[in-house]
């Protein structure tokens, strides 16, 4: 049973690791359509490309889908596996309520993305569905959506997280405490 229960936290930090990474490499995908340090779409971004830039975006959240459920998964699993360490190590505890309270807007998101994929496998004409896409997208994107606002907690919440996982481990009063 052990050795299920560790197959199982592998697979969801692989996960997590595809889910993060794959959500970088998705905004910087989705970011070179804008000026730099605006929300302002590029002039020299015709309709093609920015349609092309779409689809890109659009493909990679495959990627990003299975990568969260894995995290889920593997969270889940370690919480259950780990829950009577929660009152030592309430970094642990912390990293996962960041995580759940995460959970509603990261579905949110993962929704809309959902959205483009369906769009786009409704049909293989980029004509018909590039300006549905782009609509949906740039509509993902601007500053008053919730799916942009949403994006920004969850991306803090989860890189608070990685700096509680790489530096509370390295505490030495958390590794020898004082009786």
């Amino acid at each position: 049973m052990k050795l299920f229960v560790k197959i199982l936290c592998a697979i969801g930090v692989i996960g997590a690791v595809i889910w993060f990474g794959g959500n970088v490499i998705r905004y910087a995908i989705a970011y070179d359509v804008f000026i730099p340090g605006t929300l302002i779409q590029k002039p020299e971004f015709t309709s093609e490309m920015l349609s092309q830039t779409v689809r890109i975006y659009t493909l990679t959240a495959f990627y990003t889908l299975f990568g969260y459920g894995a995290a889920c998964v593997g969270a889940i699993v370690y919480v259950i596996q780990s829950f009577a360490s929660f009152r030592t190590k309430g970094w642990i505890f912390m990293m996962f309520v960041l995580f759940v309270l995460s959970m509603p807007a990261e579905i949110y998101l993962l929704l809309t993305d959902l959205d483009l994929v369906m769009t786009l496998r409704s049909s293989s004409d980029m004509t018909m569905t590039g300006p549905v896409m782009v609509s949906m997208f740039l509509k993902r994107f601007s500053p008053d959506s919730f799916a942009n606002q949403a994006s920004t907690l969850t991306m803090f919440a989860y890189i608070t997280g990685l700096m509680l996982l790489v530096f509370k481990p390295l505490d030495s009063q958390s590794l020898h405490p004082i009786d």
